[in-house]
């Protein structure tokens, strides 16, 4: 009888501290579930707590936009050309063309030491998110506050060079269709020609740097790797645009408004040859011509899961889904529809054959809405003239600079 109450005994206590030690898990998991993470690069002094925001000293947030190419990035830089100018923002901007610099490194007088700063508060900028070449982060800091928000753009390197070749025309520049190219001995390949020394393999540790003689190196790309991790706030990826979007909000402390963009430089008729043509040991071969690119992609692909994670995936895909709804709705009240456009801003490269590239027109009058349509080398050409007539008013009062039209 005594035995008997004892199991019972026994088996009650056991329950208890096994029911008390479920609870207990659960209110960790909870507790470390709510417990905010925060991303601070070891090389900014600006702290993002994800969900909550950048602790930016002042609203709104300096930026600096590493703009890739054939990322996706004029989409995000189109986001903030729109953005900084209703707010007034200077943008680092070239007076013409949209390179800062590249292939060159940048340095800070390309910015600073021109009339589309204003002169004063130390000559700096606001936002800087054209093209350039990032060999010295610290050339960065000196054109934009020590609290600036770092943010770059990643996409699928294989899919990022066939749209290059084909939107630069590769094919006809250098007399060597992309199967062909796919089919040399390895160091053939390696000896294809950068575009106008900008564009060609592994094209975003070119953009961060890396010279195309340290491409193979293992040592290089970990530490450049690194590099980004110690400077960037966020590594958005072409592949999550929307999960990215939402993370940038979160970042600068937009509104869901801010976020609705519309696709840049989409090729009118997409789809060509080169990309549609790969078959499955062409397709590994590029892959593999371009490792460097796509261990820096893997990394950071899995860098930004993890921060929606910590964002929260519920909340996440509430949000992801209420961008596109309003982006819906923002195209039907703004009366957008599409058009064929020639890409002018590759001019300079000599084309003669610009490609055509989906435009945008809208019905809607309002000021996001005019906006929300032009191309960014219009939104471009509005900020270098807006700040240029500002440095010019500054010394010279209300006389009348002549050499800019009225837009």
């Amino acid at each position: 009888m005594a035995a008997c109450v004892f199991r019972q005994r026994a088996t009650f206590l056991l329950h208890s501290l096994t029911c008390a030690l479920t609870l207990v898990l659960v209110v960790q998991v909870h507790w470390l579930s709510r417990t905010p993470f925060s991303v601070q690069p070891s090389r900014r002094s600006l702290t993002w707590t994800v969900g909550e925001g950048a602790a930016c000293p002042a609203r709104p947030c300096d930026v600096f936009f590493l703009k890739t190419h054939k990322t996706a990035s004029s989409v995000v830089q189109n986001l903030l050309l729109r953005w900084g100018a209703r707010r007034g923002l200077v943008f680092g901007v070239p007076g013409r063309g949209v390179y800062l610099g590249h292939p060159k490194p940048f340095t800070s007088d390309l910015v600073r030491h021109t009339p589309l700063v204003p002169p004063w508060d130390d000559r700096r900028a606001n936002i800087i998110a054209h093209h350039l070449r990032l060999k010295d982060p610290e050339e960065i800091c000196k054109s934009l506050s020590k609290d600036a928000v770092w943010i770059t753009i990643m996409r699928d390197p294989s899919a990022s060079f066939q749209s290059m070749f084909s939107y630069y025309n590769l094919e006809d520049e250098f007399h060597t269709p992309l199967l062909r190219l796919l089919d040399y001995p390895r160091a053939q390949m390696n000896a294809f020609p950068r575009y106008y020394g900008r564009v060609g393999r592994n094209q975003v540790l070119f953009d961060l740097g890396v010279e195309p003689e340290d491409f193979d190196s293992p040592g290089v790309v970990e530490e450049t790797i690194r590099k980004v991790e110690q400077n960037f706030h966020l590594v958005m990826v072409a592949e999550y645009m929307d999960e990215s979007l939402i993370l940038l909000k979160d970042l600068l402390g937009l509104r869901m408004r801010d976020a609705v963009t519309l696709r840049q430089k989409v090729r009118f008729r997409p789809g060509n040859a080169s990309q549609d043509a790969l078959d499955r040991r062409r397709s590994a071969r590029l892959r593999d011509w371009l490792r460097a690119d796509h261990q820096l992609h893997r990394h950071f692909t899995a860098r930004l899961l993890e921060l929606v994670g910590h964002f929260g995936r519920a909340r996440m895909a509430k949000e992801v889904a209420e961008l596109r709804a309003l982006s819906e709705v923002t195209r039907r009240k703004c009366g957008v529809s599409e058009y064929a456009m020639r890409d002018v801003s590759i001019k300079s490269y000599g084309r003669k054959d610009l490609p055509l590239l989906v435009g945008y027109r809208g019905s809607g009058s309002s000021h996001f809405c005019r906006a929300l349509v032009k191309p960014n080398v219009a939104l471009t050409k509005e900020a270098v003239r807006r700040q240029f007539l500002r440095y010019f008013q500054y010394y010279f009062g209300d006389k009348k600079y002549e050499f800019f039209p009225e837009p």
